[in-house]
Parts: structure tokens; C-alpha cells; sequence
């Protein structure tokens, strides 16, 4: 999701987007990150296995919510409605404090299933509505992830994401759809005012 700045006036900004419903995610985040560069994968020819492997799960947000058993013995925490549809990889991704965002990052054909497996985030997912000349007011779906209520969250290929970790002991676990390309520095982006705002994967 790339390295943000830890400016106390960046870190407020996407605070107050990924908190707040009334502020556009393309406005507040590109004030706060237009400074900093982006990566990209370098363009290539879809094949029928990228079309494929595409096809995870939806091509809408989906929550899964699972539980928690406990007995004298201890806790099991489950999810039995995740069935791994299309995972090539998985990375495990945490900051070191509380209150820290990661964001954003968006995907043309990948898509990714987001668990919390200890502490607990905000995860926010931006539908991109047209790469060439996206809205400047598109709305943001947030999530509150937490390893103490089970639950993996499916972000669909097109979609922006990203999160702040509400705890200091976060850890987000990522299962991706796609194996990773070579990357890129991306000098000009069809996402416009997204494109200062993280990381663009083809």
C-alpha cells in the first residue's frame, strides 16, 4: 500500500476520511499524499488465467462473519463461510501505532479478502466508477475489522482500499487473487486525483 508520510497534518487528513462519511475520498486523501509518488505494474495482455483467477468471489463487497467458541480448554475463532475462492498469496501488513493509515490502493483486476488477526482496524473500499476520469465525489464503504468478532471482508477487482489500525497490536492478513507482477514508478495516471493518493495495480 506504499509508505506514508508521518506528518501530524497527513496523518489527520486521512483520518478524517476514513471517519468521517461526509468527506469525499478523493478529495481529503489527495491534499494530504499528492506529494508522494506511485507504482504501478507495467501493462501487459490478459490471458485467460488472469481472467480467471479474476473471478474470486463478487463483483461487490462482500462481509463474511464467522465466530467464536470458547471453553474451559480456550477459544476457537472460525470463518467457515471463507472458502479461499481464487488465492494465489497471502501478506500479513501492520503499523506501529494506533491511529496510523495505509491508504490508498487500487486494483483494475485484482481482488483481495482482508481478515484482522489480532487488533482491529477501519478498512475502507472507493468503487472506482471510470479509470480514464473517476468522480471526485465517490463514496467510501468502511468496515471495522477486529480479531475479537471473526469476519474477512472481500474487496472485488475496481475498487480503492485502504485502512487506519485503531489498536497498536493490528495485524491485517491479505489473501490476493493475483500473484505479483513487477512494479513500476508511475509518472502519469489515468486516476487523476487518485493517482497521488497510493498505489495503482493493473
Amino acid at each position: 500500500m506504499g509508505h506514508w508520510s508521518n506528518s501530524k497534518a497527513n496523518q489527520r487528513a486521512a483520518r478524517r476520511e476514513l471517519s468521517s462519511d461526509s468527506t469525499s475520498a478523493a478529495d481529503a486523501n489527495c491534499k494530504a499524499y499528492r506529494e508522494y509518488g506511485t507504482l504501478v505494474n507495467k501493462p501487459r495482455q490478459r490471458t485467460n488465467k488472469d481472467m480467471e483467477s479474476s473471478r474470486i468471489l463478487s463483483d461487490k463487497l462482500v462481509l463474511m462473519t464467522g465466530g467464536l467458541s470458547v471453553d474451559d480448554r480456550g477459544d476457537v475463532s472460525f470463518i467457515n463461510d471463507f472458502r479461499f475462492q481464487g488465492v494465489k498469496r497471502f501478506y500479513m501488513v501492520s503499523n506501529h501505532r494506533a491511529g496510523y493509515v495505509r491508504a490508498w490502493h487500487a486494483h483494475r483486476r485484482e481482488g483481495k479478502y482482508v481478515t484482522a488477526v489480532s487488533g482491529a482496524a477501519v478498512v475502507g473500499a472507493v468503487k472506482i466508477d471510470n479509470w480514464e476520469n473517476p468522480s471526485q465525489q465517490l463514496p467510501v464503504d468502511r468496515f471495522v475489522l477486529s480479531a475479537k468478532k471473526p469476519s474477512v471482508l472481500f474487496i472485488p477487482p475496481g475498487y480503492a482500499n485502504g485502512f487506519m489500525s485503531l489498536t497498536d497490536d493490528l495485524k491485517l492478513m491479505f489473501f490476493s487473487g493475483r500473484e505479483r507482477g513487477r512494479r513500476y514508478p508511475l509518472r502519469q495516471s489515468a486516476l487523476g486525483h487518485l493517482a497521488g493518493c497510493g498505489t495503482i495495480v493493473e
